[in-house]
């Protein structure tokens, strides 16, 4: 069946969550997001980073995640330095005040060409106005006639944080 994007509102038929299944999904989400910080440690982490190259400011890094399938291990991380507080940072990456933001949607609209969020599983609160978690359904192109559009249904997490480890803190948003 061929659809054309964007799809209408409503296009999605997403039954109620059970407080169980949303209680698991939001730690499964917490879970992925620790991961991939210890991931991301460019020393001290359970992957050892190599400078690969630099381009335009942004470094980047090659690793081996023995954790993925043979022939699928070598990952990059791409590191930049921005110029601005947390909350600044934070309010560029955030889903918004009400979750439907989307910083891919936003900053690379080339390729996102549509977007709906499924279930917001936590929202923005007065006292973490950048924390959000959320079930999100993206349609995405290479911009490339040889690709076919590909669409994925993910968990997003927003969150602003102060992540102590020992020796060192790190402040940063994820």
């Amino acid at each position: 069946m061929k659809v054309k994007v964007p799809l209408p509102d409503g296009f999605f038929s997403t039954p109620p969550l059970s407080d169980n299944l949303r209680h698991e999904y939001i730690r499964q989400s917490q879970r992925s997001l620790v991961d991939f910080v210890a991931k991301t440690r460019l020393r001290g982490g359970p992957i050892s980073w190599t400078f690969d190259h630099e381009h335009h400011g942004v470094t980047v890094y090659r690793g081996k995640d023995m954790h993925l399938p043979s022939g699928y291990r070598t990952v990059y991380l791409n590191v930049t330095e921005v110029q601005a507080t947390l909350d600044e940072a934070a309010s560029i990456m955030s889903a918004g005040a009400d979750g439907r933001r989307d910083y891919c949607a936003t900053y690379h609209n080339d390729q996102v060409v549509d977007l709906k969020n499924l279930y917001p599983l936590a929202t923005p609160t007065p006292s973490h106005p950048h924390n959000s978690i959320s079930i999100k359904w993206r349609a995405v192109t290479a911009n490339n006639p040889l690709i076919k559009l590909r669409d994925m249904v993910f968990i997003e997490v927003y969150q602003a944080t102060a992540i102590i480890y020992i020796y060192i803190s790190y402040r940063g948003f994820v």
